[in-house]
Parts: C-alpha cells; sequence; structure tokens
C-alpha cells in the first residue's frame, strides 16, 4: 500500500464530494496501520463500511484519516481510518473507484483469478425475441378476426 500525500489527498476530495449525497460505502484493509474499528469486525482485507454525513455520529476528513463514530450493535464506536488502508470507494448509486496501488495484494490476485476464469468460460448464446412473423400465423390471426367468435368447439 502507498501512503503517498497526493493520494491522501485526492481519497479526501472524492470522499468529501461524495458524501455530499446520502452516503459512501468505503472499502478498506482493516489490518492497515492506525485503523481502528470494533473488535468483533475482524482484521481483513475486505471490509466495508457506510459513512454518511446524515448518520448521527460525527464525521471528520482531516488529512490523513476519516474519523466517524458509526452505530454498531453494541452502540457507537469512533472509528478510525487513515487513507492509506482505504482502497475503494462505492457511491449511493453504486458507482465505485478503487486505488490500485492501496487495495491489498490479496484481493489483486482475486480479482486476476476471476477474471482469467471468465476467459475460459464456455460461450453461452444470447437469446433475444424473434420478430419476423410467419404467414401461417398471420392467416390464423385475419381468420379469426373475421368470424369474431372462439376457436374452440364442443364436442359431444
Amino acid at each position: 500500500m502507498t501512503t503517498n500525500h497526493d493520494d491522501h489527498a485526492d481519497k479526501s476530495k472524492l470522499l468529501d464530494t461524495l458524501l455530499d449525497g446520502d452516503h459512501v460505502m468505503i472499502h478498506l484493509d482493516a489490518r492497515a496501520p492506525g485503523v481502528d474499528i470494533p473488535e468483533h469486525l475482524g482484521r481483513n482485507h475486505d471490509l466495508t463500511l457506510k459513512i454518511s454525513r446524515r448518520f448521527r455520529g460525527r464525521l471528520e476528513l482531516t488529512e490523513n484519516q476519516i474519523e466517524t463514530e458509526l452505530l454498531f450493535n453494541e452502540g457507537y464506536y469512533p472509528c478510525t481510518i487513515p487513507f492509506a488502508a482505504l482502497w475503494g470507494v462505492t457511491d449511493e448509486n453504486g458507482e465505485s473507484k478503487i486505488w490500485p496501488y492501496s487495495t491489498p495484494k490479496e484481493l489483486l490476485e482475486s480479482i486476476l483469478v476471476s477474471d482469467e476464469a471468465k476467459e475460459h468460460r464456455p460461450h453461452k448464446p444470447q437469446l433475444s425475441v424473434a420478430t419476423s412473423h410467419h404467414p401461417a400465423e398471420e392467416a390464423l390471426s385475419s381468420s379469426d378476426q373475421k368470424k369474431g367468435r372462439p376457436q374452440l368447439k364442443r364436442i359431444k
């Protein structure tokens, strides 16, 4: 992971803009130095947290980190997420941005494996609705319109 100041400024600026909306999902490596989150969330490389200025707890973007109080089962917890730990964001519309140089190696490897698996899958044909008309169908429908009665006959 990089700790480039320009990278932090880019993340902070983008987050500040996205937080004008309803919420932002932040993707982080919880194992990174300085990350302070509830213990029950574990220390994994692919943790997602939802943040918003509309939440009751405080939210502050500093020069190097996100400081926010998030509500968990046990109550509010003061979370600290350094920008160095942040590798991606997803806005309220589902649009995502990742910073590849901040993305954990394990995650990049799993993405590569997933892409390779897609390349080796057999091609599945796409189905679409046929719009051509068959002459027999047209004849049937025009004769039905002329008669104005049901096609089925009662047999005794």
